[in-house]
């Protein structure tokens, strides 16, 4: 099992790096020994399909990263429960896949679900509930409905700034979206 841990690390860096081949080859090798020691369903495997289900995000292989995040929820929810955070991160990872694959009710069902994890469990306040408000923001603006998509933007910008440098790049980010959300709603009137 130390191999095993060794090479998810490795993995997860090398995703960081964005060398996705070389890290899908690592934390591969991770899953298969993780398994053989541990079964198919045991707690340390989510991180591993987690990191792979990233992989396989940015490549754009969005089905396999929805079966690694799928199969991640599924091993969190049933060793840690419903409600715990780190079943909100791969809900909030299914929300992305599915916003990419302009599944938006899946999208909206997964983030939402995920949002209302992270506020229970960590505060709504919390830098990470950003991350969902953010889907949320996104899915409204494709949806046309920039009321609300700049409400939400807003919010994730408030939490932001309060956790955050002012010349952080999450800042950034949140700037830009309300500057996109503002400039479709204004060619929409």
């Amino acid at each position: 099992l130390n191999t095993a841990s060794i090479l998810s690390a490795l993995g997860f860096i090398h995703n960081r790096r964005e060398e996705y081949t070389h890290a899908e080859s690592l934390l591969q090798r991770a899953l298969l020994i993780q398994e053989k020691a541990l079964g198919s369903d045991h707690l340390d495997l989510a991180d591993t399909l987690n990191n792979l289900g990233y992989s396989s995000f940015v490549q754009g292989l969005y089905s396999q990263a929805e079966a690694y995040h799928k199969r991640a929820l599924a091993i969190r929810e049933k060793t840690l429960g419903p409600e715990h955070s780190d079943v909100a991160l791969s809900l909030s990872n299914l929300g992305k896949v599915s916003f990419a694959q302009e599944r938006n009710q899946h999208a909206e069902g997964f983030h939402q679900r995920a949002l209302a994890i992270r506020e229970k469990a960590l505060g709504p306040e919390h830098f990470v509930v950003t991350y969902d408000l953010l889907g949320l923001g996104k899915l409204s603006m494709r949806q046309g409905d920039y009321y609300q998509a700049e409400r939400l933007l807003k919010r994730a910008l408030a939490i932001r700034e309060q956790t955050r440098e002012e010349d952080h790049p999450d800042i950034a980010e949140c700037f830009v979206l309300l500057a996109v959300c503002r400039k479709e709603a204004d060619a929409q009137e």
